[in-house]
């Protein structure tokens, strides 16, 4: 155990990324209300929930195609205060994953010593790991956004063919717009 703490706080870190994961079976009956930090957020109609996909996501949803469009995929991420890197670095990242497309939008909000940073871009898609290989996915839309608060930041990360992201569009500023008000 004494080897563990000599290796520093990363190990810390990863272990409490574990237990900060929620169980499916931790639910309950509302399966769309994810609080994160101090935000409460309620996944729009038709969102399916399933188990996170890796410890470093709070929570997932499948978002079923419409019309013959493919389907979407949303991802919840919590980081304490100071972790998760900068909001600037990550809405470039952001930017950085998609190509052959318009600009992105980002739009800045605030209330009551709470932030949202709302990041929109359509185009081709980079899917792959941070720093590894990427492959091309064109047509595609990410709708998301960075909450920040005096306890956390939370990344929401929308990603879907570009029909279904217009479509499911107004409900995800919704969740986040709900989520910067206190979740009311």
């Amino acid at each position: 155990m004494i080897e563990l703490f000599r290796r520093g706080p990363v190990i810390v870190s990863l272990a409490l990324l574990f237990v900060w994961t929620p169980h499916p079976a931790a639910w309950g009956a509302d399966e769309a209300r994810v609080e994160a930090a101090d935000f409460v957020l309620r996944a729009p109609a038709g969102w399916h929930r399933r188990p996170p996909g890796s410890s470093f996501r709070l929570a997932e949803f499948a978002v079923p195609g419409r019309a013959g469009s493919g389907e979407g995929h949303a991802v919840i991420y919590v980081f304490k205060p100071g972790a998760g890197g900068g909001i600037e670095a990550n809405l470039e990242r952001w930017r950085r994953q998609f190509a052959d497309g318009p600009p992105a939008k980002i739009e800045e909000f605030a209330e009551a010593g709470r932030a949202l940073h709302l990041f929109e871009a359509e185009g081709t898609f980079l899917a792959g790991p941070p720093g590894g290989a990427k492959r091309r996915v064109p047509g595609h839309a990410f709708i998301g956004g960075i909450l920040q608060s005096a306890t956390g930041r939370v990344f929401v990360r929308f990603i879907a063919p570009i029909a279904l992201a217009r479509a499911e569009r107004d409900g995800v500023r919704a969740m986040l717009l709900t989520a910067l008000g206190g979740g009311k």
